[in-house]
């Protein structure tokens, strides 16, 4: 099967940049590109096992990848790609600020790589089924977002729906009446 020919692409974008923060959950540690590492190669490791031969898997990545893990990801059949952190790039201070790595990565690859569907995951995830029903429901040119572990049980996603609501309510009022 040509790369061309192949259904989807599951990608795993995974950025560094010095002075840039990554999030609250690892934080500044000595470890963080270790830990990273790790989780990234459970995910894409397990994304190549579950998904069949019309899915490829990657790690997108502005680094070098290093041993051991690019090997373990080579010998699994993942695909790294070398990506720059060139878009969406928003200041090192902003406590997601490497987060939009994702976008940054989704941007190229749709321009660079040949599939019929893309996705994106995060690096602390494990995929446990194929995504055959994924692509199908993504044929025709549709666009699928799906919510993965944000219930309103979280308060960050909470404040971050109440957010959303207040707009869409100041949006919808025209001239003070709804």
């Amino acid at each position: 099967m040509k790369e061309k020919e192949k259904k989807g692409l599951i990608m795993f974008p995974y950025a560094y940049q010095e002075g840039k923060q990554t999030g609250a959950n690892i934080g500044r540690t000595s470890r963080q590109l270790d830990i990273y590492m790790k989780n990234a190669s459970v995910a894409c490791l397990s994304a190549r096992r579950a998904c069949g031969a019309g899915t490829d898997v990657a790690l997108v990545t502005n680094i070098d990848v290093p041993e051991p893990y690019a090997g373990l990801l080579a010998e699994g059949g993942v695909q790294i790609i070398h990506c720059p952190f060139d878009r969406f790039d928003f200041d090192g201070q902003y406590k997601w600020a490497l987060a939009f790595y994702k976008l940054c990565a989704l941007w190229h690859a749709v321009r660079e790589q040949h599939y019929a569907c893309y996705a994106y995951m995060d690096t602390d995830v494990y995929v446990q089924h194929g995504f055959d029903e994924v692509w199908a429901e993504c044929e025709g040119g549709r666009i699928l977002l799906y919510d993965f572990g944000h219930g309103l049980h979280i308060e960050h996603y909470r404040h971050i729906v109440s957010e959303f609501e207040a707009f869409r309510s100041d949006s919808l009022t025209v001239g003070g009446v709804n």
